[in-house]
Order: structure tokens, then C-alpha cells, then sequence
């Protein structure tokens, strides 16, 4: 069915619906997603909760938001319809105290790969955990000081740091698997010759 013809069937003008699509061209990146949606719902919602600052003035301008995530190419599954309540700027530091992160640090004792986002120049960084701190640990790390614990992201104030999980992984996992999932992450979205990455 249309997904106009089932926003008429609940009397919601669709120019009132943001779209949020979900459709990543990566196949890893594909599957984190759809993982998140049905393992870890309280995940895929904090990862929801932002955005980046086109598609966010999108969002606050309407009442609803219709979330898809792509099934197959061209194919795209409605996750659910948000009515959009309230809208806040926060810092990576508030972030981490907020009742969703929270929710999302239940996956500390996972490895994984996740991308840093500077919202004052869009710079990206892209690192791995995979040590005994795993995912939950890194990123409290990153957040803890004034500036990031990184050589580039030392030069950086974390209050604009956002950040995404990009993929999770076993805790059994071998390092050289995640040293090498953190280089296809780099490789794909730029991050060394263009990025924060040395």
C-alpha cells in the first residue's frame, strides 16, 4: 500500500511527515542498522535522536517523522511514526547522561566501530573498541575531558562531538577483525587523507 494512502487512512497531511530513510550503500553498515531495529530498539531510538543540521531543521519545522529503513535496493520497511514533541541542543557530555545513551551503554561489554562527528566543521573521525572499555568505555572516554583524547581530536572541544555507532561486533572477536572492520570504516567514509584520522 502507498504510504501516502496510509497517512490519509489516519488523517495526517504527509507534507506534515519528515522521511528519515535509512539506506546505506555499505553492506556492514546495512546490517548494524537493521541489527539495531530489531535487537536493540532503545539503540536505534538514541540514534534516532539526532541529527545532522540540514535533515534537523527538516525535522523541527514538522509534527510527525516517519522512519524506513531499506529491506533490499529500492525497498524500504516503515519502522514506526514519530510525533515530534520537543527539540534540544545538547553537548556530547549531556548526552552521555541522557536516559538513552544510557540505554545504549547496556551493549559495554560489545566491540565495535564508531564515527565521531565535529557539528562545528562536519569533521569525521572513525576508531574501534575492542579493548577491556569495548564500546560503552570508548565512548565515555572521548566525552570525559574539554577537549578529545586522540593527536587530531586533542586540537578539538568535545562539546560539539557527536557520535554514531557504526558497527557492532562479538565480544569474542579477534582485535585483527576490528583493526580491519575500523579500516574499511576509514577507507569508506574518507577519514584519513580528509578526516581526523592519522
Amino acid at each position: 500500500m502507498d504510504f501516502d494512502t496510509l497517512l490519509a487512512g489516519a488523517a495526517i497531511d504527509p507534507r506534515d511527515v519528515s522521511l528519515l530513510l535509512h539506506k546505506p550503500s555499505d553492506r556492514i553498515e546495512h546490517h548494524s542498522i537493521a541489527a539495531m531495529v530489531e535487537e536493540w530498539p532503545a539503540r536505534f531510538e538514541a540514534y534516532q535522536s539526532t541529527h545532522p543540521r540540514i535533515e534537523e531543521a527538516t525535522v523541527k519545522r514538522r509534527p510527525q517523522a516517519a522512519s524506513f529503513v531499506m529491506r533490499d535496493p529500492g525497498d524500504f520497511v516503515c519502522v514506526r511514526l514519530y510525533e515530534v514533541v520537543g527539540w534540544e541542543e545538547t553537548s556530547a557530555r549531556s548526552f552521555a547522561r541522557d536516559a538513552d545513551f544510557v540505554a545504549m551503554t547496556r551493549l559495554s561489554g560489545w566491540r565495535g566501530i564508531y564515527l565521531i562527528v565535529d557539528r562545528s566543521d562536519a569533521a569525521r573521525y572513525v576508531g574501534a573498541a575492542y579493548g577491556e572499555e569495548k564500546m560503552a568505555g570508548r565512548r565515555r572516554a572521548h566525552v570525559a575531558g574539554e577537549i578529545g583524547i586522540t593527536a587530531e581530536l586533542s586540537r578539538r572541544r568535545t562539546d560539539d562531538f557527536r557520535f554514531s555507532g557504526l558497527d557492532v561486533i562479538a565480544p569474542t572477536a579477534a582485535r585483527e577483525e576490528v583493526v580491519a572492520r575500523e579500516r574499511h570504516r576509514m577507507e569508506r567514509l574518507d577519514t584519513i587523507e580528509a578526516g581526523l584520522n592519522a
